[in-house]
């Protein structure tokens, strides 16, 4: 039986492992190509039609994964899927040997993902139980949704260059008594 999850689950992995054999090495693209590479060879495995929807730029733009990008066998009866895809987030971190980069894959049914240009924009991913709730503010939502009430939680982020970028979303985010970690 082919579990979409767990076929996921190996590439990001795999993705991760060769990006993080390049750790310290002070070469973010190196870096970055690593896990492009990784991620677009583990996908070309899966009984997939996939479609990047989200990516590294456009075709012309970036030889990365490319939004419009068919990735998977294509086989006969295999699955039609959107994927959004950042295949080493925190290059500068995996170069310089610091913490938190990360490898990022989502996957939905086709028309399931939003196809949004290539440009920053507040995001948030909350579980299926979330669906029905507004997510302004979503630390309000998410709590509620979760235990009837709003509750403590950890709010993980990452700060952008300059600091300022993740100051807003961190207020709209923090439900009363909430943590914010960031690394």
């Amino acid at each position: 039986m082919f579990d979409l999850s767990l076929e996921i689950l190996r590439v990001v992995e795999d993705a991760a492992v060769a990006s993080a054999r390049t750790m310290g090495m002070g070469d973010a693209n190196g870096a970055d190509q690593a896990a492009v590479e990784s991620m677009r060879r583990c996908l070309d495995t899966l009984n997939i039609r996939g479609t990047i929807v989200i990516g590294e730029g456009e075709r012309d733009e970036a030889p990365m994964l490319y939004i419009g990008e068919s990735v998977g066998n294509g086989a006969d009866g295999a699955m039609t899927v959107d994927i959004a895809v950042d295949p080493l987030e925190g290059t500068n971190l995996c170069a310089t040997g610091g913490a938190g980069a990360i490898t990022v894959l989502a996957a939905g049914e086709s028309g399931g993902l939003l196809h949004a240009p290539d440009c920053y924009m507040d995001k948030i991913i909350a579980g299926p139980a979330c669906r029905s709730f507004p997510l302004t503010p979503p630390g309000s939502a998410i709590g509620i949704e979760i235990s009837g009430g709003i509750t403590p939680m950890t709010v993980n982020g990452r700060l952008s260059v300059s600091g300022t970028r993740i100051v807003e979303p961190i207020a709209l985010l923090r439900p009363p008594n909430s943590r914010c970690h960031l690394p």
